[in-house]
């Protein structure tokens, strides 16, 4: 919610919160490298292991260069309207993605039965 209150503010805690997300991608791909994540669901499906500690670390970047850049330019907070139209979209685009996933399961266990 900080985003939508203080965008520079809310980019920087979701930056902090990616950093902590590497680092502690790093420490557990030690032990669970190549085990499946499920973070994020169907929606952003990854394995533990360097390659996602590496995309935190970039999304981190990205996240505090936004937020470096939102200061500077005094961006505004965003109205109730633009919360609920973003919140709406981001429901539709997570549930949208765990339907295709689910659909791909069950084609796939259909296939294996032998069914189309």
């Amino acid at each position: 919610m900080l985003l939508f209150v203080d965008p520079a503010a809310g980019l920087f805690a979701a930056g902090a919160l990616l950093v902590v997300l590497a680092a502690g991608v790093g420490v557990l791909s030690i032990r669970h490298r190549g085990q499946a994540c499920n973070c994020f669901g169907a929606f952003m499906p990854s394995e533990i292991g360097v390659g996602l500690a590496l995309r935190n670390a970039v999304l981190a970047i990205v996240a505090m260069t936004a937020g470096a850049a939102a200061a500077r330019a005094g961006v505004s907070a965003l109205t109730a309207l633009q919360v609920a139209v973003a919140l709406a979209v981001a429901v539709v685009v997570l549930l949208a993605s765990e339907i295709y996933a689910l659909h791909k399961i069950q084609r796939s266990r259909n296939q294996a039965r032998g069914e189309t």
